[in-house]
C-alpha cells in the first residue's frame, strides 16, 4: 500500500472559490483561511465559557456576550473536531497527489478516502440547515416591532434582549460550522476532479506510449534468444509443482488430484450436455414462440459460462485447501482460468444467438451459411484470446523481457484483427433478406444496427492490424481486447434485452396467469397492466443498457464508482448557481403531486357519484363544481409540490410575472382560451347537456375543458370548439334557463280544403300528444297560400326540447293519418311551363319525321336522275363502270 506524507496546504489557495461556493452575503467574513475561521468558531464557543458566570448575575443588553447553551456547545465542539480532521485528511490527499508513479490502485484509495471527507461534509450541512432555519424563523419573532408613525422601535425587556443575542450567537456558531463544511467540501470535489484528470492522462499516455515495432528484425531476434530459457523454465514449472504435490499430499497424491480433475469433467462436461438437450432447440421445430427461443438461448450462455466457473472453481479450491498454489502457480491458474472462461463465453454466446443449423432458433437475420462460419470463427477467436490471457501470464511467471512481450501481444493483436476483419466480411456478405425466422420489424432493426457496428468495428480492426507494424504495441492490444470484450458484452445485452422484454410483455398480459391476479386482486384495468408491463419492461432494458455501457467504457478508464458517484451526486443533489439540485426531491416532489392528484379525483369521484346526485343542482352546476374542484386540487398539488422542492411561492409569483408579457404574446390564444374556460365554468352560459348551435355545428356539449369544449353531433361526432369562440362568438342555446322549447310542423294542403276543418285536426293532433305542455298549449298559424297550397303551422311547446326530432315525427305521422281519413290532399308544387318558337320547333320535329332514302344495289340513272349521278350500294368505292 502506498504510504502518503501529510503536507499543509496554504491556506489562500483553499479559499480561492469561497465567495461562489458560500456566496455574496458571507465573502467578507470567509476571506479568511479555513483555518482562521475554524478559530473564530472555537473563539466564540470558547467564550461561552467565561460569560456563563456574567451571565448569572446580571441582564445581557443589546451587544454584550451571551453564552450558548452547554447541549449546543458541545455539539459544536465536537463538529469542530470533525472538520478539522477533513481537513488533514485533505491536505494529506493533496499532497499525496503531487507525487509521480502513481498507479490505479492508489488513485482508487485516494478517491475512496476524498469521497468519505465528501459525503461526511453534505451530511453535516443536511443535518445543520434545519437547526438554523429554525434559529432563523425564532430570530424573526424577536425582531423588534416597530412604531406606527415613528421610525424607532419599542421599548423591549432585558429579558428579550438577552435571548435574541443567545439566539444570534447559537446561529453564528452553526453557520460558522457550515460554511467551513462547504469550505472542505469544495476542497474534495477539486480533489476528486485532480484525480480523474490525473487517472485519465496516465491512461491516455500509456496507450500512446511507443515501443518497437513489429517488422523491427531486432525484436524477433531477442525474442528468439529468450525461446529455449521459456522451454526450460515451462519444463520445470509442472515439476515443481509436481513435486510441491508429493510433498504436500503424499503416495495419495495422483488419487487426490485426479479426484478432484474428475469432479471437474463431470460438472463440465456431462452436465453440460444434459442441460443443453433440456433446452430442447430441435432441428424440426417451426416458428417457436419467441419467449422459448430467447430462453433456450439463455440457457446455452448460462450453461458455457457457469459450469466452465464451477469446475475451475473446485479445482482451484482444491489446490488453495491443500497449499499447492504458490505465486507462480497462482498467476499460472488465475490465467489459465482467465483463458478457458473467455473460449466459453465467446463460444456459446455465438452458439446461442446464431444457431448454426437451426434457423427456427436463430435469433439475428443470417444466413445458415453464414451463421456456420461465425460460429466457427468465434471459436478461433476465443481460442486465441484465451491464448493471450495465458500469454500474459506466462510473461510474468517467466520473467519474459519486454521485446517477448511485445511481439506476442503484438502477434496477438494482429490475430484477433485479422479474425474480427473476415467475421464483418461474412456479417456483410451474408446477412439473409426478409427471413421467415425473426419478425420484420426486427430485421429492419438489425439491418440498422449491422450498418452502424460494421462502420464502428472497421476503423479498430485497422488499428489492431496496423498499430503493432508501427510500435503502437500497446495501443493495438487494447484495441483488440476491446473488439472481444465489447462484442460480447453487446451480445449478451441483446440477448437479454429480447428475454426481457418478452417475458414481461407475457407476464403483464391480461391473458396470463399473472396478470389475471393483478386483475382480480388488485383491481387493475387490463390496459393499465399492459401499460405497466410496458413501463417496467423500458425501465429494465434502460438499466441493462447502463450496465453494459459502464462495463465497456470501464476498459477505457472510467471507473464504474466514479460515474455512480456522479449519478448519486444528481440524485441527491448538486449544487448549480448557488440553488441545490436533488433529483430525488424532485421524484419524491413528483409523487407528491401524483398523490395530489388522485385525491382530487377521488374526491371529485365521490362529489359525482354520491353528494352531487342527492342535491338539486342541475347537470351544469354539478359539472361547473366539479371542474372547479379538479383545479383547485391541481393547483393545491402543484404549491405543495413546488414548497417540497424548496421553491419560494413568492420567487415564483414574479418569474410568473415577469414571463406575463412573454405569455402574452407566445400562448396569447392558450391562456385567452383557458380563461375563457373560467368564465364558462363560472357565467354558464352554456354547460354540460346543453344543446347549442355554434355556427355550422350543432350538438350537446359534454365537456368543458382547460382550452376548449367538446360537443357531440346528433351523427356522434366529436365537435372542440375553441372556449374563447363561445365567449365572444354568438351561441343558441335551447337549455339555457331551462329545457323546454318550442317546435313548428309546417303543412300545406290544397285549395280544395276547409282551413277550419285543419285547424281542428291539427290543434287535436297536438294536445293528445303525451309530450306536448298543456301550457303553453298548442295552436296553429295560418301562415299564408302557397303556389300550390293553402300553408299552415301546428306550433307546440315540450317539456325537454331534446325530444324534438321525435315528438315531430310522431306529430307527421298522424296528421298524414288523421288528414288521409277526412279526404284533405296534400298537393304536390305543380308547374306551367311555357316553351318560345312553337312553329319553328314544330318545324324542325316535321323534318326529323320524314322517312329516309331507301339502300341497295346500284342502278342505271333515269331520265329524271342528273346524268352522272347514281345510286351507291353499301360498301361501295363510289367509282362508275
Amino acid at each position: 500500500m502506498t504510504v502518503f506524507a501529510a503536507m499543509p496546504v496554504a491556506g489562500l489557495a483553499q479559499t480561492t472559490s469561497l465567495s461562489e461556493a458560500l456566496g455574496a452575503g458571507a465573502a467578507e467574513e470567509m476571506a479568511l483561511p479555513g483555518a482562521d475561521l475554524a478559530e473564530s468558531v472555537a473563539e466564540a464557543v470558547g467564550q461561552s465559557d467565561v460569560d456563563e458566570e456574567k451571565a448569572a448575575d446580571t441582564p445581557a443588553s443589546e451587544g454584550e456576550a451571551v453564552p450558548i447553551s452547554p447541549a449546543a456547545k458541545a455539539a459544536a465542539e465536537a463538529a469542530q473536531a470533525q472538520i478539522d480532521a477533513w481537513r488533514v485528511e485533505l491536505d494529506r490527499i493533496a499532497a499525496a497527489l503531487k507525487r509521480s508513479g502513481l498507479v490505479d490502485k492508489d488513485f482508487d484509495e485516494l478517491r475512496t478516502a476524498v469521497e468519505e471527507v465528501r459525503d461526511e461534509a453534505q451530511l453535516l450541512e443536511q443535518e445543520q440547515s434545519p437547526a438554523i432555519e429554525a434559529l432563523q424563523a425564532r430570530l424573526e419573532k424577536l425582531a423588534p416591532e416597530k412604531k406606527e408613525g415613528d421610525n424607532g422601535a419599542t421599548p423591549e425587556t432585558p429579558e428579550l434582549i438577552a435571548q435574541r443575542a443567545l439566539i444570534q450567537k447559537e446561529l453564528g456558531v452553526l453557520n460558522g460550522l457550515v460554511r467551513q463544511g462547504q469550505v472542505e467540501l469544495l476542497r474534495a470535489r477539486e480533489l476528486l476532479q485532480t484525480i480523474s484528470t490525473r487517472r485519465q492522462a496516465q491512461f491516455t499516455a500509456n496507450l500512446l506510449s511507443r515501443s518497437r515495432p513489429l517488422l523491427d528484425p531486432k525484436l524477433w531476434w531477442e525474442s528468439l534468444e529468450f525461446l529455449p530459457h521459456m522451454e526450460t523454465s515451462l519444463e520445470l514449472l509442472p515439476a515443481d509443482w509436481w513435486s510441491l504435490a508429493r510433498k504436500r499430499l503424499g503416495p495419495s497424491a495422483p488419487f487426490v488430484l485426479g479426484a478432484i480433475l474428475l469432479l471437474a469433467i463431470f460438472i463440465g462436461a456431462p452436465v453440460r450436455r444434459f442441460i443443453v438437450r433440456r433446452a430442447q432447440r430441435t432441428r424440426d421445430a417451426m416458428n417457436p414462440p419467441p419467449l422459448r427461443k430467447y430462453g433456450a438461448a439463455a440457457v446455452i450462455v448460462l450453461v458455457n459460462v457457469l459450469l466452465p466457473l464451477a469446475a475451475m472453481s473446485i479445482i482451484f479450491a482444491a489446490i488453495s485447501v491443500l497449499d499447492l498454489d504458490p505465486e507462480r502457480i497462482h498467476v499460472l491458474t488465475v490465467s489459465l482460468f482467465l483463458g478457458i472462461m473467455i473460449l466459453s463465453v465467446t463460444y456459446g454466446l455465438a452458439r446461442a444467438l446464431l444457431a448454426p443449423g437451426r434457423p427456427t432458433w436463430r435469433m439475428v437475420a443470417l444466413s445458415d451459411t453464414a451463421a456456420s462460419n461465425l460460429t466457427r470463427l468465434s471459436l478461433i477467436l476465443g481460442i486465441v484470446f484465451g491464448l493471450g490471457a495465458l500469454n500474459e501470464g506466462l510473461n510474468d511467471v517467466l520473467l519474459a523481457p519486454a521485446a517477448m512481450v511485445t511481439l506476442s501481444r503484438g502477434i496477438l493483436a494482429m490475430l484477433i484483427g485479422i479474425i474480427v476483419a473476415i467475421g464483418l466480411r461474412v456479417i456483410a456478405n451474408g446477412r439473409a433478406e426478409n427471413p421467415d425466422f425473426i419478425s420484420k420489424d426486427e430485421a429492419m432493426r438489425q439491418s440498422v444496427l449491422w450498418r452502424w457496428g460494421l462502420m464502428l468495428a472497421w476503423p479498430v480492426v485497422f488499428v489492431c492490424i496496423l498499430a503493432p507494424l508501427f510500435g503502437y504495441v500497446t495501443l493495438g492490444w487494447f484495441a483488440a481486447i476491446q473488439l472481444v470484450w465489447a462484442s460480447t458484452v453487446l451480445g449478451i445485452l441483446f440477448l437479454l434485452l429480447l428475454l426481457v422484454d418478452e417475458a414481461i410483455t407475457i407476464a403483464f398480459h391480461p391473458g396470463t396467469r399473472f396478470g389475471r391476479g393483478l386483475v382480480v386482486n388488485m383491481g387493475f384495468g387490463e390496459t393499465t397492466i399492459e401499460q405497466i408491463g410496458v413501463i417496467l419492461s423500458g425501465v429494465t432494458r434502460l438499466l441493462l443498457i447502463l450496465i453494459a455501457a459502464l462495463a465497456v467504457l470501464a476498459q477505457w478508464g472510467v471507473r464504474s464508482k466514479e460515474v455512480l458517484s456522479d449519478i448519486r451526486n444528481v440524485f441527491f443533489g448538486f449544487q448549480f448557481g448557488g440553488i441545490t439540485f436533488s433529483l430525488s426531491t424532485v421524484l419524491t416532489a413528483l409523487v407528491l403531486f401524483i398523490i395530489g392528484i388522485a385525491v382530487t379525483r377521488t374526491i371529485q369521484g365521490w362529489m359525482e357519484h354520491k353528494l352531487l346526485p342527492r342535491t338539486r343542482l342541475d347537470v351544469g352546476l354539478k359539472t361547473s363544481i366539479r371542474t372547479g374542484v379538479g383545479y383547485v386540487g391541481v393547483i393545491l398539488a402543484g404549491m405543495f409540490a413546488f414548497s417540497y422542492i424548496g421553491l419560494d411561492l413568492q420567487n415564483i409569483a414574479i418569474v410568473a410575472g415577469a414571463l406575463s408579457v412573454g405569455i402574452g404574446f407566445g400562448l396569447q390564444s392558450v391562456v385567452n382560451n383557458f380563461v375563457s374556460g373560467l368564465i364558462l365554468l363560472a357565467e354558464r352560459p352554456i354547460k354540460t347537456g346543453d344543446w347549442i348551435i355554434v355556427g355550422s355545428e350543432e350538438g350537446i356539449v359534454r365537456r368543458i375543458n382547460v382550452r376548449a369544449t367538446e360537443i357531440e353531433t346528433f351523427d356522434r361526432a366529436s365537435v372542440i370548439v375553441p372556449n374563447s369562440d363561445l365567449i365572444s362568438g354568438v351561441v343558441k342555446n335551447w337549455m339555457h334557463n331551462d329545457p323546454s322549447g318550442r317546435i313548428i310542423v309546417p303543412i300545406g294542403v290544397s285549395y280544395d280544403s276547409d282551413p277550419e276543418q285543419v285547424k281542428e285536426i291539427l290543434l287535436t293532433i297536438g294536445k293528445e300528444h303525451e309530450m306536448v305542455l298543456a301550457y303553453p298549449a298548442p295552436y296553429v298559424v295560418f301562415v299564408g297560400f302557397g303556389d300550390s297550397s293553402l300553408d299552415f303551422q301546428l306550433r307546440c311547446y315540450l317539456g325537454d326540447i331534446g325530444n324534438s326530432l321525435t315528438v315531430s315525427s310522431d306529430i307527421r305521422f298522424a296528421i298524414a293519418r288523421e288528414f288521409r281519413a277526412a279526404n284533405i290532399e296534400i298537393p304536390f308544387p305543380q308547374r306551367d311551363v311555357n316553351l318560345r318558337d312553337m312553329p319553328k320547333l314544330e318545324a324542325l320535329l316535321a323534318d326529323k319525321a320524314k322517312p329516309a332514302p331507301r339502300r341497295g344495289r346500284a342502278r342505271k340513272p333515269s331520265t329524271t336522275e342528273t346524268p352522272g349521278s347514281q345510286e351507291i350500294e353499301d360498301g361501295g368505292d363510289g367509282d362508275t363502270t
